[in-house]
């Protein structure tokens, strides 16, 4: 016994075995413990994960999966390292490799969730039949990763002990001149992430934008392209697009039906009474319909005229004409059992000789 005490207290380079024994035997555990704590959460997320519908959980085994045993054996010897007494920096330099070891993990920690959360947005997109903003994706998950791994290597460089106030001055420099130089793609793929996330449209919206009207057919980080009625496709910068004003014909809920009809001026007036009422019911008559109101408007030049606005409560253009087309059927119908007439634009003209007494100028119908 005392022969083994004696083996534990004999000095080698300046620590006893001893201390080394306890540094190894820190080292060692650190390594496990990481080991084992990784191993023991991602068995506990997963199993939520199978219960749940969100995607944090599979993120977060994601994250987990990407320690790295070598990293965390870099901090484990450092830890070790404190039971004994080192020569020299090499204490210091021990501590230096320890946090850039640190910030080596958290870098991939961060890039791993940053690519795992745009791979799911994109499966989750995919899935849903949308391929509308899957390069905005892309490229916000790319940058996100650029960006970390840049603030990573800033801190590790300034642990080393390198200057890094002239290198985030001249970043900072650069990336104004770079700003300037790109402002007009920069202004596009900003936009094109604003419209990823506030979606004012999606890929296979009828749009109406100016006077054009198209389908969308695909949404880019610089360009948004539309198939147009005429079969021409046509290409807008998504900063432009997106300081348009649009308007999105998928999305209507139901549309708004508005028309006319002129009679002519011989038209009895109990007749013209009856009109409002027969186009309330012929409309009433379509069961996608709602019917707003029917009166007569006013006196046109050649004809009394007669407004008309009901509801079709679908969206759809062609069931909006189908409709429209059997109402206008109806109504020749139904105002020629009343002998009705439908004016169309006319004009008197009164002729007279030299000496004749000129009647008074007027316009009629007829």
């Amino acid at each position: 016994m005392a022969g083994s005490m004696e083996l534990l207290d004999s000095v080698y380079w300046g620590n006893s075995l001893r201390a080394y024994l306890v540094a190894a035997a820190v080292t060692l555990g650190i390594v496990l413990a990481v080991r084992v704590a990784v191993y023991i959460l991602t068995k506990r997320v997963a199993k939520l994960a199978a219960r749940t519908e969100t995607t944090f959980d599979d993120i977060v085994i994601k994250v987990l999966g990407a320690t790295k045993s070598f990293l965390a054996l870099l901090v484990a010897i450092y830890a070790g390292s404190l039971f004994l007494v080192l020569p020299g920096q090499t204490g210091s330099r021990l501590h230096v490799l320890a946090l850039i070891a640190l910030l080596a993990q958290i870098g991939v920690w961060t890039s791993t969730a940053l690519a795992a959360t745009a791979a799911r947005l994109r499966e989750k997109k995919i899935e849903a039949g949308d391929t509308s903003g899957l390069a905005v994706i892309s490229m916000v998950g790319l940058f996100g990763r650029f960006f970390a791994w840049a603030i990573v290597l800033i801190l590790m460089l300034d642990n080393v002990g390198v200057d890094i106030t002239a290198l985030v001055a001249g970043l900072g420099i650069g990336g104004i001149a770079v700003a300037l130089a790109l402002q007009s793609v920069l202004s596009d793929a900003f936009a094109s992430v604003a419209i990823m996330l506030d979606r004012p449209f999606e890929v296979g919206d009828a749009i109406h934008v100016g006077d054009m009207i198209g389908t969308v057919e695909h949404v880019g980080i610089k360009t948004t392209r539309l198939r147009a009625l005429t079969g021409e496709q046509m290409v807008f910068a998504n900063n432009d697009l997106l300081g348009s004003r649009l308007r999105n014909y998928k999305r209507m809920q139901e549309r708004r039906a508005l028309f006319g009809i002129g009679l002519t001026y011989q038209t009895p007036v109990e007749v013209l009474e009856k009109v409002p009422l027969v186009i309330k019911q012929i409309i009433d008559k379509e069961p996608q319909t709602r019917f707003d109101r029917a009166h007569f408007k006013t006196f046109g030049p050649s004809s009394l005229d007669f407004e008309v606005v009901y509801f079709i409560t679908a969206p759809e253009y062609h069931l909006y004409m189908d409709i429209q087309q059997r109402i206008n059927f109806e109504i020749l119908r139904q105002l020629g059992g009343l002998r009705v007439d439908f004016a169309y634009p006319t004009q008197t003209i009164y002729a007279h000789t030299a000496g004749a007494p000129q009647p008074p100028a007027r316009r009629a119908a007829g």
